[in-house]
């Protein structure tokens, strides 16, 4: 059985810990060359939200929950460093996907720190968790100094207002939102004036989350009282 089709099979028949697939995971890569370790790696990051298991094939477990909270203490902020690291060094030297992913299983195996198959399952659950994976080749992203930006921002107030106004509607619905956004970045032609628009919605969008986990330590201090 090649590599991608035993792990279909595991994806898609699992019943059991994140964990416990993860280690069952490294041991299928683990037993083919690196060729194939590397595209099943890819596979694997590709396939496994996408899938839904149907809970046929009982795992048995091979890390404790004592054993996985050990593991987040002693490597998570390391291993979800060591990825944002690799992740940006692909995308600047504009790696092909294929080559981020030779590279990500050789470090892996390579890592003087994961010292057994417990801790290469946990790095490859954390890589699992991360919104960075699966890895995408990106084209080249647009530089702008700060004083064409705020030109760029003045040039086209009345849009930036009105953006601004939308999300501050509260509307219910996310649809709602978004088509009345993408509407007012539709109206506007010029790439660079439509980069800068939609930087200053991103930066709304951040700005109303923060006043929410605000709202939310707040809340709890008051408790606390």
């Amino acid at each position: 059985m090649k590599i991608n089709e035993k792990l279909k099979e595991l994806i898609t028949t699992y019943d059991g810990q994140d964990i416990d697939l993860c280690y069952y995971v490294f041991e299928a890569l683990n037993e083919v060359d690196v060729r194939e370790s590397s595209i099943g790696l890819k596979f694997f990051f590709e396939e496994i939200r996408t899938n839904v298991t149907d809970k046929t094939l009982k795992l048995e477990t091979k890390v404790s929950q004592e054993e996985l909270n050990q593991y987040h203490k002693m490597y998570g902020k390391y291993i979800n460093e060591l990825l944002n690291v690799l992740v940006k060094k692909a995308h600047l030297n504009a790696w092909a996907t294929s080559d981020f992913y030779d590279t990500l299983w050789t470090t892996l195996k390579e890592d003087s720190l994961l010292e057994n198959v417990k801790s290469y399952a946990f790095a490859i659950l954390c890589f699992a968790q991360s919104p960075l994976l699966p890895y995408v080749e990106l084209d080249k992203p647009v530089e702008m100094d700060n004083d064409k930006f705020s030109t760029l921002i003045k040039d086209q107030m009345q849009s930036v207002q009105k953006v601004r106004h939308i999300l501050g509607l509260g509307l219910s619905q996310k649809t709602e939102v978004s088509s009345l956004i993408l509407q007012e970045l539709l109206k506007v032609k010029d790439c660079e004036k439509q980069i800068v628009l939609l930087a200053v919605i991103l930066d709304e969008v951040v700005k109303d989350k923060l006043k929410g986990l605000q709202g939310i330590i707040q809340e709890i201090k008051v408790e606390e009282k």
